[in-house]
């Protein structure tokens, strides 16, 4: 599909030019086919006659096309250099072993791939493709990412999750866990800081990454009420990582009146938090909290999201807002940094947003997910009661099951896979592992259809479903 914008500085040919390029450097247009003829492109497209002739006039001269007198220009066979040496066999793209092993793969981040708007997005790609100015791809547009893309998710941030921020306190990366380390080296590095409150249980990635940066590690219990506030109280740690919207993997919610006692917390410490949002978005039980970040007055709060889990995970596009005060800290101690989106990725997600389908797609998917999680608990409910119990229900793209009959984890997982079903375990995420009640899996529901929430409902419940237990 050939795409152009009359608002880019680009001639209207080279436009033609490089879209027709690319579409027969990645075989869209095979060898030999013939392209349109320059009348009928120049209608379709609404431009002159003179502007398709340009265009296949520099096609033509790289050796792309071949002008045909009297029958019209068609694509030439193009050999791509190589880089010499032994030629090998491509790689094929095939899933991983482990992916075949059983027929359902219940992961918490897994989305369904039948509501990603794939068209949508490959048309805002072809769009910034076009976008061609050699000032914008010669060299990195901003270490912090594209002005146009900081300023929209500001906007959207405010709007949607009640975060108040300019567009130069957005960073743009390709993780969280990226951004989650720029916010742990600012504190350690600018403001000296080398103990982090984490909740436990929690990800196991944010562990990992703090005891790399040799903080030290204050857990405080979670559970389906949430936030231990006394246990908490009980730290004496500066940084306080949290998730309050949707923890992971509990699922519990953090209350208004937790959140201020939280930044009340930080405040008298003279710390800071990092607050994971990245589960604002999919609440199913109408409350409308705003972001921690939103409620703090003193500039203590880094707030961090992801494009993954609404949209696609394949994406690889976060954000975090920063603090006021540590914008300067942050241009001097990562004057090389840059996020490793592309420029061309990150422009085509802000024409996303700017054409409103952002928005349009937050609100069909929450709609499209709130009705799979209710109808896959009914379910489940129905099916395995009294055996197992469903907990950390009401948002995000899974929920905990809980054995009501003494099956441990272990053999709760080994059970599932039996019949061919693959639940993941809880006890990976808790620090100390003594406070792990044990039985405990975790079952992700967004890429389920209904005819598969029933075929695994019936399948967990031969499995589950018993009255005596190994671990009896």
């Amino acid at each position: 599909m050939i795409y152009i914008d009359r608002n880019l500085e680009s001639p209207l040919y080279q436009q033609v030019y490089t879209a027709i390029k690319m579409e027969i450097i990645i075989k869209v247009r095979k060898e030999g086919e013939k392209l349109p003829s320059i009348r009928a492109l120049a209608k379709e497209l609404n431009v002159s006659a003179t502007t398709i002739v340009q265009a296949y006039e520099q096609l033509s001269a790289e050796g792309y096309v071949e002008n045909r007198r009297g029958s019209g220009h068609y694509v030439c066979k193009v050999d791509l250099p190589s880089s010499g040496g032994e030629v090998y066999t491509r790689v094929k793209d095939t899933m991983p072993i482990q992916e075949k092993k059983c027929i359902y793969h219940l992961e918490s981040g897994k989305v369904d791939r039948n509501y990603i708007p794939l068209k949508k997005f490959k048309k805002m790609i072809d769009r910034s493709l076009l976008d061609i100015e050699p000032t914008r791809y010669a060299s990195y547009e901003s270490k912090a990412g594209i002005a146009a893309l900081q300023a929209d998710i500001s906007y959207y941030l405010n709007v949607a999750r009640g975060v108040v921020c300019e567009p130069d306190q957005v960073l743009i990366a390709s993780s969280s866990h990226q951004l989650v380390d720029i916010a742990a080296k600012l504190v350690k590095y600018r403001r000296g800081i080398t103990s982090v409150v984490l909740e436990d249980p929690s990800s196991v990635w944010y562990q990992k990454l703090f005891s790399m940066d040799d903080f030290t590690i204050e857990p405080v219990y979670v559970d389906e009420q949430g936030l231990d506030m006394e246990e908490l109280e009980r730290t004496t740690g500066r940084l306080f990582c949290i998730t309050p919207s949707h923890q992971f993997p509990t699922g519990a919610f953090l209350t208004v009146q937790n959140r201020l006692k939280v930044l009340d917390l930080a405040n008298k410490r003279d710390g800071y938090i990092i607050e994971d949002g990245s589960g604002g978005e999919l609440r199913y039980r109408n409350i409308s909290v705003p972001a921690l970040q939103g409620l703090d007055e003193s500039d203590r709060v880094f707030y961090l999201g992801s494009a993954s889990r609404i949209f696609a995970p394949g994406l690889r596009i976060s954000y975090m807002v920063i603090p006021k005060s540590f914008r300067t800290d942050f241009n001097e101690l990562f004057a090389y940094f840059h996020g490793n989106v592309p420029d061309f990725l990150q422009r085509a997600f802000y024409y996303f947003m700017e054409e409103g389908y952002w928005e349009n797609h937050i609100k069909k998917i929450t709609t499209i997910y709130a009705r799979k999680h209710d109808r896959f608990i009914r379910i489940l409910e129905r099916e395995l009661s009294p055996y197992c119990r469903v907990i950390g229900t009401g948002g995000g793209l899974h929920f905990i099951i809980e054995s009501c009959n003494g099956m441990s984890e272990e053999e709760m997982i080994e059970r599932a896979v039996n019949e061919s079903v693959e639940v993941y375990p809880e006890s990976v995420y808790w620090i100390r592992k003594e406070r792990y009640k044990g039985g405990h899996v975790i079952v992700g529901f967004a890429s389920l259809s209904d005819e598969e929430q029933d075929d695994v409902a019936a399948r967990l419940k031969r499995a589950w479903c018993i009255k005596e237990c190994a671990a009896q």
